[in-house]
């Protein structure tokens, strides 16, 4: 049985801190080609370089630069997740399932191969947070206190995913759901 023709899909996820990535930023998609059948094989990382996004003037449209790749660490940590991925689907439990490797392919070994790969396939997961990371009320990179407030504005708060300093290693939506929570509890037990 091939991967395509299972009736699950197997994702190789990190659940923690590890030697190649603990959090879910850029993802490798279309590992082992199966783009379009219904599974995903993905290994999150965190990219060390942040992109940045500027407002010229307030009727502008902002100008994104996600910076992919600009730190070589980057294609390098991406490089090593997708060795690490073809080492675990090579171990019996999962070649069963997995069978022959469709993409990048069984002819890619160089990191120069693999890491062309990468930059084509790449994806963001489109989860944009952490833009207004909250933090310590004396952290000057964190525009929220604890409480979600934003520092130096009266009677404003920052209730989602754009709060959290850095993402979770797993779908930010629950996360971002409890900020709401924890925002709205605030609020009515009258925290300032």
């Amino acid at each position: 049985m091939t991967a395509s023709e299972s009736s699950g899909s197997v994702c190789l996820l990190e659940a923690g801190p590890s030697d190649v990535g603990d959090d879910n930023i850029l993802r490798l998609n279309r590992w082992l080609g199966l783009l379009g059948s219904g599974h995903d094989w993905d290994y999150p990382v965190e990219p060390q370089e942040k992109g940045n996004s500027f407002l010229r003037h307030a009727r502008a449209k902002a100008r994104v630069d996600p910076r992919y790749f600009t730190d070589p660490y980057d294609i390098d940590i991406m490089t090593r997740g997708l060795l690490l991925a073809r080492k675990i689907t090579a171990r019996p439990a999962l070649a069963l399932w997995a069978g022959a490797e469709l993409a990048p392919g069984p002819d890619v070994h160089s990191n120069d191969e693999l890491a062309a790969y990468i930059r084509e396939t790449h994806n963001t997961v489109y989860h944009p947070a952490c833009t207004v990371p909250m933090g310590a009320p004396d952290a000057p990179d964190a525009p929220l206190d604890p409480r979600l407030r934003v520092k130096g504005v009266t009677g404003l708060r920052v209730a989602d995913g754009s709060a959290m300093p850095h993402l979770t290693a797993v779908n930010p939506c629950i996360t971002t759901m409890m900020i709401g929570e924890k925002c709205a509890d605030m609020i009515k037990r009258g925290h300032p």
